[in-house]
């Protein structure tokens, strides 16, 4: 919070268009506001709306599957993946205005994400070895914005 150029710094690239590809911590960072387990709040980078909110128990663990909604720098639309997720926080009021990125197909009616401009985020671990397409496609959507 206290490392303001870096925030500003963020926000600058997602503003130019940059491709901005972040996991889990990544994806909180990317929010406006952390909130901590004694509930005092922290501005994170502000890129995408809503509020990380750390909890003292684990919410969630395990393997999914992932299908693509939209068309990003990492996937096609109605692509899927494997994922992780690992994490003691949630996500509050980011759905209500930017789109999720994910449907998580093992966890029918749950999304999971944002997607905003070139910027995708979630709480979602992916192994970019785990297909062929991954690395690369990131690579060249981060050349492509040079």
């Amino acid at each position: 919070s206290s490392n303001v150029s870096m925030r500003t710094s963020i926000r600058a690239a997602a503003a130019r268009g940059l491709p901005i590809y972040a996991e889990c911590g990544g994806f909180m960072y990317l929010a406006q506001e952390l909130e901590d387990l004694e509930g005092h709040t922290y501005a994170m980078a502000g890129v995408l709306p809503g509020r990380s909110i750390l909890k003292d128990t684990r919410l969630t663990l395990g393997y999914r599957t992932l299908r693509a909604l939209h068309s990003t720098c990492l996937l096609a639309a109605g692509e899927t993946v494997r994922g992780h997720e690992f994490h003691f926080s949630s996500m509050q009021d980011a759905s209500a205005t930017v789109p999720a990125a994910y449907e998580v197909m093992d966890q029918p009616g749950r999304l999971e994400g944002a997607v905003l401009q070139h910027v995708l985020a979630s709480y979602m671990h992916i192994h970019l070895g785990s297909k062929a397409s991954l690395a690369p496609r990131l690579v060249a959507a981060c050349a492509d914005a040079r």
